[in-house]
């Protein structure tokens, strides 16, 4: 692993409080889903997800999706509109936290690791809360091959983290 994620007790969109120390996301492994509602493989990224969700509800005993948000607004409230808009297109059935609507925070000013390269990334944090893996960029359905590996690589990677 590379670093803890030390992430501090967040809001949700729906208000819900994320923190690492609940007992809902104690000893579990983490997805944590960094994008903006702006980006079209974010989109498809999240389709996935819940498409993967659903596939998998065994799994989710141990396994808690959290998406970070990045957006591109005047005020924080447009941004939380086009998320809450977002949240239902894409039948998200996991938070969202807006992390910044105005593009004053990068993403390495709230997570630890060496650089942002692209939204959509992913981070899988093991029970521990410790950076397993980090994968950028989505590779949709129509590249064939290639969003069968990344399929592929993801459940392997969720699965080996659980038996941890």
């Amino acid at each position: 692993g590379i670093e803890f994620l030390k992430l501090p007790k967040k809001v949700s969109l729906l208000g819900e409080t994320i923190d690492f120390e609940a007992d809902r996301y104690l000893g579990k492994v983490k997805v944590i889903q960094l994008f903006g509602s702006w980006c079209p493989n974010c989109m498809d990224e999240t389709k996935f997800f819940v498409d993967w969700r659903k596939q998998h509800q065994i799994l989710l005993n141990d396994v808690e999706f959290i998406a970070l948000a990045w957006e591109v607004f005047q005020t924080e409230e447009q941004a939380k509109k086009a998320l809450r808009k977002f949240k239902v297109k894409m039948q998200m059935d996991y938070p969202i936290i807006l992390m910044d609507y105005k593009s004053t925070k990068s993403v390495l000013d709230t997570i630890p690791f060496e650089k942002m390269v692209a939204f959509p990334t992913t981070l899988f944090l093991g029970k521990d809360n410790k950076i397993e893996k980090i994968h950028t960029g989505f590779s949709g359905q129509a590249t064939g091959p290639y969003f069968d590996l990344f399929t592929k690589e993801f459940e392997e990677t969720l699965i080996e983290l659980i038996k941890k």
